[in-house]
């Protein structure tokens, strides 16, 4: 018989603790098999391997050994709560991410041990519930976004022609100022870059590249070229670098050409969201009475294999909270002004792709974004 606290004690004593020790066999019977409620004994977590293992009541005359891996957030909890009388959680196991589990725990015996409980797998768990709540909230953002892109367009182009109606009167008047000149030429860039936004944004929606091929049929256009889609990056995010009055390095290495596996629209979406975080940063360490120089550092290097590109600023940092939850939709640290999905969606669209995105402290300040892709 598996090693057990109360050696001397029939099964259904095990539990003592719960107060259960003339539960009828038979309803024990009738919650595991319903209810999925299995009865524990001799708990152990093992926070290195993320294993929960248990003697369980399995209504055989003995205790039957099982393990769990559970997810490693999870394990963080645990660790929370060890010193804890009396642990009630719910967790997920790592080869069943959409199911939950309701677990309980009493009498500790040492580090992460324990001497009975129960676990109970729900029939509604609230991770998954979260998990398709967000989804909703994320499916219906693209609708609304991919509708507003769409009526933009019309008073953009508007705007654009009488922007030009304006520039051709100005043409035949031989003595006009010259700040009226400059100011239509801000008027049209302005439009141009709005235009480039939106039909980005209608690109994405709709799985096409930048030049309009759906994505099932655009095998042509499953490789960047990195450095010509940083180069374009740091153009339409001009008018924001200036106005942070912050600097930018770019450190291509030996090679001024390097290609990766990732259609270029989504790397220059991952790209903006990126460099808008840290022109961000940068402006929150100034609101704290900082008057230091922004900058901005771009380093590249590759293997055989992959390019590995980090981009490391010298703003506000990050705490280790942020670095935890940064990844997780609706997670902000922005308040009003962000809405929680810029690197949730660099990390999905990276991921579609074979790369991977780290957010870290910087070295000696601000914070790094290492990004990697495959070639």
């Amino acid at each position: 018989m598996p090693k057990s606290h109360y050696p001397n004690q029939p099964i259904e004593e095990l539990n003592r603790p719960l107060d259960q020790r003339d539960f009828p066999r038979h309803l024990t019977n009738d919650m595991r098999a319903f209810f999925g409620l299995i009865r524990l004994a001799d708990i152990r977590l093992d926070c290195d391997t993320a294993t929960l293992s248990a003697n369980a009541d399995m209504g055989a005359d003995s205790l039957t050994p099982m393990s769990w891996t559970v997810q490693p957030e999870d394990v963080v909890l645990f660790q929370q709560m060890n010193s804890a009388e009396r642990v009630q959680a719910e967790l997920r196991m790592a080869d069943k991410p959409f199911a939950s589990y309701r677990l309980i725990l009493q009498e500790p015996t040492a580090d992460f041990c324990w001497a009975s409980g129960a676990i109970l797998e729900l029939s509604a768990p609230t991770a998954v519930i979260d998990e398709l709540a967000s989804l909703s909230r994320l499916t219906e953002l693209g609708r609304q976004h991919a509708l507003l892109s769409h009526e933009l367009r019309q008073p953009l182009f508007t705007i654009a022609m009488a922007n030009e109606n304006l520039r051709l009167i100005l043409a035949n008047q031989p003595h006009h100022p010259p700040h009226i000149s400059s100011a239509l030429q801000n008027i049209e860039q302005q439009v141009s870059h709005a235009q480039t936004i939106l039909d980005q944004s209608l690109d994405f929606a709709a799985g096409r590249s930048r030049n309009g091929d759906v994505e099932a049929h655009e095998e042509a256009d499953q490789t960047a070229e990195l450095v010509h889609t940083i180069d374009q990056a740091i153009k339409l995010l001009t008018l924001q670098i200036t106005a942070a009055d912050i600097e930018i390095h770019l450190q291509t290495g030996e090679q001024s050409s390097l290609s990766v596996a990732m259609r270029p629209i989504e790397l220059e979406q991952v790209l903006i969201n990126v460099l808008r975080n840290a022109i961000d940063s940068i402006g929150q360490r100034r609101q704290g009475k900082w008057i230091g120089k922004g900058n901005i550092r771009i380093e590249l290097r590759s293997t055989d294999t992959e390019v590995i590109c980090t981009i490391a600023d010298n703003g506000a940092g990050l705490s280790e909270e942020a670095e935890e939850s940064n990844f997780q939709p609706f997670h902000t640290t922005k308040g009003r002004n962000g809405n929680g999905l810029g690197l949730f969606l660099c990390e999905n669209l990276l991921k579609r792709s074979g790369g991977s995105i780290r957010l870290l402290p910087g070295e000696t300040e601000g914070a790094r974004v290492i990004i990697s892709l495959s070639r």
